[in-house]
């Protein structure tokens, strides 16, 4: 399906306007797949997409196998924690093997900290150590007190019960090491789900195009504001601003959803279309967060060195971020020898959790990172 309108009169990059783009995602609350809102953020999509001028702007279906979480529950004798799934399971209540935090890990339920390592990590080694169950424990709190879970899926096709917990049920599991664990998980596998993936253009006066991705779907009940809502958003304003003159290079924007579950939405755009005419592609997620680092990575020297100049004109503390990495959507594009750049500020206490809220995101530092890759596109499309 799609949809045209005539193109809105350019406007300045400014942290008002970004902050209401933004809004249109965050005011519906989470964006998880296979719910009703992954169907409400596609329209605000399309909305958003059409009164920023852009052409021919559809969407794109794909069917794939899609999870959706709920209540967990871990067991140790007679005392119980609440817990969140980390991945589909085969299973709503297992009796698995005892909690131990290192060594021999075979026919043990591992128990590991946020402190050492990330999520895709302590799944790699649940899994090589034959493991029958991965328990996380997130060890951030809020200045308030209020202790965090930080849940998402890493490895696409994996199905061993992993749950995550916050730092007091951590602390109650910590005490209980060699004790037999049992769990309760209720997901759902959504065989079958049609998602779709929104796509736009802004067309340019001769041949070769530039890809704008982000995605627009979310993980936690939260807002997720700045994983995603922001960088629809800035693709928004992205796109108004090419209206100012016509770009030389086609802009194709691609908002996608099932990022979260294993980059499903653009995996599932490369492998329908042809790449060959694209030049490059700039991947926007997590373009500002409350806190961490502004790391610029890109596949190829010259891309990664254009980014970290434009950076520093706008005054960002910048660090060379190397190779882009494996956990987003340019990943599919960078698979077809594409090159590819992603500059994103991580890593927050708030990320995955249910305080990735708009209330949390400073619009006026976030403009300068927006203003950022207004630059970098000038270079690429103009």
């Amino acid at each position: 399906m799609g949809c045209t309108e005539p193109a809105p009169a350019p406007e300045p990059l400014t942290a008002a306007a970004l902050e209401t783009a933004t809004r249109a995602m965050t005011d519906l609350g989470h964006r998880m797949v296979a719910t009703q809102n992954e169907e409400l953020a596609r329209i605000a999509v399309m909305d958003l997409f059409v009164r920023a001028g852009l052409q021919e702007v559809a969407s794109v279906p794909f069917v794939w196998d899609a999870w959706t979480g709920g209540a967990a529950t871990v067991h140790v004798g007679e005392q119980s924690w609440p817990a969140l799934p980390l991945a589909p399971s085969p299973v709503t209540q297992a009796e698995l093997g005892v909690l131990t935090t290192s060594g021999e890990l075979d026919g043990t339920v591992y128990l590991a900290s946020s402190k050492d390592g990330s999520r895709a990590e302590q799944f790699a080694d649940a899994l090589l150590g034959g493991a029958e169950g991965l328990i996380r424990i997130t060890e951030d709190r809020d200045p308030d007190g209020t202790l965090l879970v930080e849940v998402g899926h890493t490895l696409d096709g994996v199905d061993l019960p992993s749950l995550a917990v916050d730092h007091s049920v951590g602390d109650a599991l910590w005490d209980r090491q060699g004790s037999a664990v049992s769990v309760e998980i209720a997901s759902t596998l959504h065989v079958d789900h049609t998602s779709y993936n929104v796509i736009g253009h802004v067309p340019g006066t001769s041949s070769g195009r530039i890809f704008v991705t982000a995605h627009y779907d979310s993980w936690d009940i939260s807002e997720c504001a700045f994983d995603n809502a922001l960088g629809v958003g800035a693709m928004v304003l992205l796109a108004r601003k090419l209206q100012e003159e016509q770009p030389r290079k086609t802009v194709t924007f691609l908002a996608t959803s099932g990022e979260e579950q294993g980059l499903r939405g653009s995996l599932a755009w490369v492998a329908d279309h042809d790449t060959s005419d694209v030049e490059a592609v700039v991947n926007i997620d997590v373009l500002w967060s409350d806190e961490g680092t502004y790391y610029v990575s890109a596949t190829d020297t010259w891309l990664r060195e254009l980014a970290l100049d434009h950076a520093f004109a706008v005054g960002l503390d910048a660090v060379d971020g190397g190779q882009p990495g494996l956990g987003s959507d340019h990943v599919a594009f960078v698979a077809q020898g594409v090159p590819a750049v992603w500059s994103t500020r991580q890593l927050s206490s708030h990320y995955h959790t249910i305080r990735d809220t708009i209330d949390y995101l400073d619009f006026d530092q976030a403009l300068v990172a927006l203003d950022h890759h207004w630059r970098l596109l000038q270079d690429l499309a103009y």
